[in-house]
């Protein structure tokens, strides 16, 4: 029976116990689950594919090293999101300290040959980059909040969770990063427009 207080364990957090009580297995199947969503949030929010690779990593490497701590007051994914907003957050303050480490996009960019394709592809190629671009620049708090209702679907609830906010904060976060992005994504926006 559930203690007073705190939600009944989900299925991801009884593997989460079980890997703690010694089950490796349970721990791959955890791994198995999640890594894809904490590598597309990591690499959402860092912008390039090494550090999403290397967030994912020391992400997983804290939930192995919390296992035996882990109490379920909440979903599992609400903790790991929390978790691995914790450490985007972290790879940013390092990267403001150390400039040799360097936050960018490493996707491909569109050729520009120029018979590549129609004018709208190549329009649709800028427009995706801009936006990767514009999200990449916001204060770090509005970024993760916009990564996780854009990409990632949480509610605000949940965001807030995640980043230890009440929703209305996460809802000043993201007007102020909704308001950010229109302004350096006016271009477009007028363009589409017309």
């Amino acid at each position: 029976m559930p203690t007073r207080g705190r939600a009944a364990p989900d299925d991801d957090a009884r593997l989460l116990q079980a890997y703690a009580a010694g089950d490796n297995d349970a721990f791959a199947q955890l791994f198995e689950r999640h890594y894809d969503r904490v590598y597309r949030l990591a690499y959402r929010y860092a912008g390039n594919a090494a550090d999403a690779e290397d967030l994912a990593q020391r992400v997983f490497l804290k939930v192995m090293r919390a296992a035996d701590r882990f109490q379920p007051r909440a979903r599992f994914t609400t903790w790991l999101f929390r978790v691995t907003a914790n450490e985007c957050l972290s790879h940013i303050r390092k990267v403001r300290r150390n400039p040799e480490v360097t936050v960018g996009d490493d996707a491909p960019e569109p050729a520009s040959d120029g018979h590549s394709g129609p004018p709208e592809a190549a329009l649709r190629d800028e427009q995706a980059q801009a936006v990767r671009e514009a999200v990449l620049s916001l204060p770090e708090r509005q970024r993760l909040a916009v990564v996780l209702v854009r990409y990632e679907g949480l509610s605000y609830a949940e965001v807030g969770e995640a980043m230890g906010l009440s929703v209305q904060a996460v809802k000043s976060l993201l007007n102020r990063a909704h308001e950010a992005l229109r302004k350096k994504l006016r271009r477009y926006v007028e363009t589409s427009e017309t």
